[in-house]
């Protein structure tokens, strides 16, 4: 039986962002193209993005400008992760659009990407975040191809490869009783050895609850709508992180809300 890759727990401070507005845009050290600026919310070591705890993790915003192209086909040695929030561009031939997903384990090429030249385009990304990161393959065995892998991390890795999903085609289940009891939810990708993974939870106008105990390190993102954490109120596009074992906060919302949630561990449960 081949053995399953685990990663080590990830590690996540206790971060506030409640208004993206107050973090400024900046260039990609990733990308050479000034066409790629970001907005970095948290960088910490991996967890269930790399089995290395020394490599950094970085949750970012991402916007690829009108006309940004990047005619190679790349890899990365770590997983990565991504979520369209707005706008449009393709990748490898294929669009993308708001509600696109990805989780990709380590060592799939991807390519070539690009945006029309009327439009820009928004991601939410966890990736590692070490210095030359984008790599390319020796193609002198098989040509490249998006979406050809290059190592057999993809077998054992414990999140499912996940390279094209439209969200939005999913259907909502109830939360458990819990601390998201009264929400609904769907599941993006699930951590087969935690139970833990990528997850969107509709909050309905009106609800309040304690959210998730922090089984394990936990991120937050407010895809739409408001919403209280703690005794700070978030809007859209506001980011929120916790370690393992932080307590439980209190949420409400008047409006309703729409989160995207990154768990170590199944907050569920």
């Amino acid at each position: 039986m081949e053995a399953t890759l685990v990663s080590p727990p990830s590690v996540r401070h206790l971060t506030m962002i409640p208004r993206i507005d107050a973090i400024p845009w900046e260039s990609d050290a990733f990308s050479s193209s000034s066409a790629v600026i970001v907005k970095n919310l948290h960088i910490a070591p991996g967890g269930t993005i790399y089995p290395d705890q020394e490599l950094p993790v970085v949750t970012r915003l991402a916007a690829f400008l009108p006309g940004w192209t990047e005619p190679d086909i790349v890899y990365h040695p770590c997983a990565e992760e991504g979520f369209v929030l707005c706008g449009e561009g393709h990748l490898g031939g294929r669009p993308r659009s708001a509600g696109w997903y990805l989780y990709r384990p380590p060592g799939i090429l991807h390519g070539p990407a690009g945006q029309p030249p009327t439009s820009f385009r928004v991601m939410l990304q966890r990736i590692g975040a070490a210095p030359g990161l984008m790599q390319t393959s020796d193609a002198s065995a098989q040509p490249d191809a998006d979406c050809r892998p290059v190592t057999d991390d993809y077998l054992t890795w414990p999140i499912t490869w996940v390279e094209s999903l439209d969200v939005n085609a999913l259907g909502w289940n109830p939360s458990s009783p819990g601390g998201w009891a009264g929400t609904r939810h769907k599941w993006l990708a699930r951590n087969k050895v935690t139970g833990g993974g990528t997850v969107l939870i509709e909050i309905p106008a009106g609800w309040a609850g304690t959210g998730p105990s922090a089984r394990g390190s936990l991120e937050e993102f407010v895809l739409a709508g408001e919403l209280t954490i703690g005794q700070q109120w978030f809007e859209t596009w506001g980011y929120a992180s916790r370690p393992a074992g932080e307590p439980a906060m209190q949420y409400d919302t008047m409006t309703g809300a729409t989160l995207l949630c990154f768990w170590d561990e199944n907050e569920f449960e």
